[in-house]
């Protein structure tokens, strides 16, 4: 999942020290300072566009259907004890989903744009990157699942299997288009 993000960083390489010259050379910080905006602008938006379409892939899962019901029904089980397990489950996927997407594009990202200058800083630039990646991934996730949750409060769980589809492949369609642009 992590792929695209790494090797975009990787193709950029002459790139950074292309900047990095012309910014000495012309004795301006500020050209370095918008390139490293604009490129970490464009990772952070990559992990938000891969955070929103596992989102809404796991989509069906986030609430109880028929099959659950069936399966958990004659066991001990309160209600609330299968929604706070479905809700660990939930933030365990995106922890590990989330590390997997931010952790190695922070790394490359920095080890490929962070000068000799900079070098003492990669630690807390490798740290702010996925840190930034992380809570911008999340927002997506979460917002993505407060959607499905008020659906289901208003419309009720039979309409979110019909919702389902639709909504996945209009998702997967914008995403792309936004990744295209």
């Amino acid at each position: 999942v992590a792929t695209p993000g790494v090797m975009f960083s990787a193709s950029e390489v002459f790139k950074w020290a292309h900047v990095r010259a012309m910014g000495d050379r012309l004795n301006s910080p500020l050209i370095l300072d918008r390139a490293l905006l604009t490129s970490q602008a464009f990772h952070i938006d990559f992990v938000m566009a891969v955070s929103g379409l596992v989102t809404m892939l796991v989509w069906g899962s986030l609430t109880p259907d028929r099959r659950d019901a069936l399966v958990l029904g004659p066991l001990p089980i309160t209600p609330r004890e299968q929604a706070y397990g479905r809700l660990l489950a939930l933030l365990k996927f995106f922890s590990f989903f989330i590390a997997a997407v931010a952790v190695p594009t922070a790394l490359a990202f920095n080890f490929v744009s962070v000068g000799a200058a900079n070098l003492f800083d990669f630690p807390a630039l490798v740290l702010g990157h996925a840190a930034a990646a992380t809570l911008a991934g999340g927002a997506v996730f979460f917002l993505l699942l407060n959607a499905q949750l008020i659906l289901a409060a208003v419309f009720g769980p039979r309409a979110i299997r019909f919702i389902t589809l639709p909504l996945q492949l209009l998702a997967l369609a914008g995403m792309i288009a936004a990744l295209a642009s």
